[in-house]
């Protein structure tokens, strides 16, 4: 048995482990062996990656924050209405739908795994329906199409995150 000394974590005291969410509304990966990606659904959100093995958490609650620069900060998870479909039978991949209670705006997400590489597949598309957010230069250069890849991993089995047109404004960081 180890002294009490012994068994403080480096860096105490730190946080307390904390979970997601456990009401799961989906869970996915791809049709093909060689991806080894597993993903859950909750709350209108990706809020766990699994990597290398089904039990290797690696990622929590990824999602967006959407933001005026002035006015809001919506969290994805809590501010917003969720709905999440399978639209496609025989395709395994779901779309997420989150919409801004007052109907200003709405995320829509396409989310699936590489059959043949162990990568997570994020399509985001923001709609803006609120002429003022569509004055506001800042939160303009935010709304073009991307794809948020996760994967490969590093050999410390992490994931790698990239997405397409990466840009700092205002020293917020959006994804476009």
């Amino acid at each position: 048995m180890s002294s009490p000394e012994n068994s403080v974590a480096f860096g105490a005291p730190g946080i307390e482990p904390r979970w997601t969410s456990s009401a799961k509304e989906g869970v996915g990966t791809a049709y093909h062996t060689s991806c080894r990606v597993w993903f859950t659904l909750s709350h209108g959100i990706v809020n766990e990656i699994y990597y290398p093995h089904v039990d290797k958490p690696n990622t929590r609650d990824f999602q967006f924050l959407i933001s005026d620069g002035e006015t809001f900060c919506h969290e994805e998870k809590r501010d917003l209405d969720h709905q999440i479909e399978y639209p496609e039978r025989d395709c395994l991949f779901y779309r997420l739908t989150n919409s801004e209670p007052g109907g200003r705006y709405r995320l829509v997400k396409h989310v699936l795994t590489d059959p043949h590489g162990s990568v997570l597949l994020v399509r985001t598309k923001l709609d803006v329906f609120d002429e003022s957010l569509r004055a506001n230069c800042t939160f303009m250069r935010c709304l073009r199409r991307t794809w948020v890849v996760l994967g490969p991993a590093t050999p410390d089995g992490v994931l790698r995150s990239a997405a397409t047109n990466c840009c700092m404004l205002n020293a917020k960081m959006c994804i476009w």
